[in-house]
């Protein structure tokens, strides 16, 4: 079960320090940064494009943060996946002027659509016309604290395993028990 007062709201240094780094002539209500977040099932950290946004609720305060993807199907994409079905968390990296924020993080919602997915969508599209967003991740902040520094993160990569259907196992499956028995029609 969720345990809803163990989130905090952004801390304000965490959003004065996101807006001033903000260098695209932004969308009032989204401020993109680079950062690194490290998730569930993975030993290093990945870069990502990170928003602070309008929440979706405010059972955490009035602003989100949430990480944008543009290839759903990433090595990142699987680990969000992982820390929102079995509530594991992240940690979020995020450098200010002179300074690295280093947040604990759960991961909250993914948003394909809405509001807030549009509104990512549109600030990202403001610095590039051709951006494109696969899927808005939001975050909800657990702690915070200043880290050292940024931790080396690498670009997430395509999934390196395959999309596995329920019918494509079941052919697998009706394929191996014809070769077994030396025939080739399908069997029933």
């Amino acid at each position: 079960m969720l345990e809803l007062e163990r989130f905090i709201a952004v801390p304000e240094e965490v959003v004065a320090a996101c807006s001033s780094l903000d260098s695209e002539a932004a969308h009032a209500d989204a401020h993109v940064v680079s950062a690194a977040i490290g998730v569930p099932g993975h030993e290093r950290a990945f870069r990502c494009a990170v928003a602070l946004v309008p929440a979706s609720d405010t059972a955490a305060g009035d602003i989100a943060l949430v990480v944008a993807l543009d290839e759903e199907r990433s090595d990142l994409g699987a680990g969000l996946v992982e820390g929102l079905w079995f509530a594991r968390p992240a940690t979020l990296w995020l450098p200010a002027a002179d300074r690295t924020w280093r947040l604990e993080v759960a991961v909250w919602r993914c948003h394909i659509a809405g509001p807030l997915f549009s509104c990512v969508l549109s600030t990202l599209r403001r610095g590039d016309p051709m951006a494109d967003v696969a899927s808005v991740w939001e975050l909800r902040v657990t702690g915070c604290a200043l880290a050292g520094e940024m931790p080396p993160a690498r670009t997430p990569s395509r999934a390196p395993r395959a999309e596995v259907h329920l019918d494509a196992l079941a052919r697998g499956a009706a394929l191996y028990r014809n070769e077994e028995a030396g025939s080739d029609a399908p069997s029933r």
